[in-house]
């Protein structure tokens, strides 16, 4: 097996990576991580190359191998997603990430040398589920690979491992069972049921790990009712864990509900918060997010217009009832409907 052994299961054309530096396998890792970080891509790919091609000289390392094919790999992702090129073939990156998907760690203790650390099979397992990920990913949104909702889930449900694994595909599937939109017969997401308690588990155990974003879905299902009984209290501690890690989705949320139960001087303070997010950083958010972020603004223009702890401003209540249009119309829309029917 190419853990142990020579390299030849792997599709990767080491010709070019051999004796081009004098360092040894490890070595050559570490010069390739400063490369990728510094964002020399070729230049780390050929230095993962070399470090690859000198394992062979030195005890077998299992885990530096699986480093060096995950961080390709890693890179062809990125740098295809960015060129936004599918290839007619099955790309190379493609390849490794489906070797280490389907790795089964327990191979990588058996028959090693006494340059494994025990400590390593932690490491090992993440880079695995990492990568069940980022297959599930590109099949779910149609990057790289064809869309496919019923691959990305299995890939999901790979790497989420039961609840011990990775977090963002355990939020993933949450949304993937939760998104009113699948229903939707065009929407190939579809394919897959929606399943409102399978998707509250799945951002319990994903909020367990300290993923915002299930942590805000939890907080906006207790909030509301959906999929669950309505419930402040829930709402208002998932809702604080969100935002404490910086999700705005949350942050708009908790500021409402601050609003709602009268506490304006909280609700005025997350709000100002998103006062600060600048038109720049619109252009990188999710939809959730975006929701969330006119939410609180529009919240904090109605304690400018209505005097609530700060002073009464009308003039920068309408500037951020105008901002809102700006970043999404339909939500200005909606806003002002719950706004006139008493509820904001």
């Amino acid at each position: 097996m190419w853990l142990y052994g020579p390299l030849t299961e792997l599709p990767i054309n080491l010709s070019d990576a051999r004796d081009d530096i004098e360092a040894d396998s490890l070595t050559c890792f570490s010069l390739a991580s400063s490369m990728e970080q510094d964002q020399e891509y070729e230049k780390a790919i050929s230095l993962y190359k070399q470090s690859l091609w000198k394992s062979l000289e030195a005890p077998p390392c299992p885990t530096l191998r699986i480093n060096c094919v995950y961080r390709i790999a890693r890179i062809l992702f990125s740098t295809e997603l960015e060129s936004k090129e599918q290839e007619t073939e099955l790309p190379l990156w493609t390849e490794l990430m489906e070797i280490l998907g389907n790795l089964n760690i327990d191979q990588v203790a058996d028959g090693d040398s006494s340059d494994y650390i025990p400590q390593d099979a932690q490491q090992v397992q993440d880079i695995v589920d990492q990568a069940q990920y980022t297959l599930g990913l590109a099949h779910a949104q149609g990057i790289l690979l064809p869309e496919d909702p019923k691959k990305a889930m299995s890939w999901w449900i790979k790497a989420a491992r039961e609840g011990k694994g990775n977090k963002d595909a355990m939020y993933s599937l949450g949304l993937l069972y939760s998104t009113p939109y699948r229903q939707e017969l065009s929407n190939p997401l579809s394919e897959v049921d929606p399943d409102i308690k399978e998707a509250r588990y799945w951002h319990e155990k994903s909020a367990e790990k300290g993923h915002a974003g299930a942590a805000a879905a939890l907080g906006i299902s207790s909030l509301y009712g959906k999929g669950c009984k309505k419930n402040q209290e829930e709402a208002l501690k998932w809702l604080k864990i969100a935002s404490e890690g910086g999700n705005l989705s949350g942050q708009g949320h908790l500021c409402y509900l601050f609003y709602k139960i009268k506490m304006y001087h909280k609700s005025v303070q997350w709000g100002s918060r998103l006062d600060h997010v600048s038109m720049a950083d619109h252009l990188g958010l999710s939809h959730d997010e975006k929701q969330g972020l006119c939410l609180g603004l529009w919240v904090l223009g109605r304690c400018y217009e209505k005097g609530m702890v700060v002073e009464t401003s009308q003039q920068h209540a309408t500037e951020l009832y105008t901002r809102v249009a700006k970043i999404d119309r339909d939500a200005a829309y909606a806003l002002r409907k719950r706004q006139i029917s008493g509820e904001l």
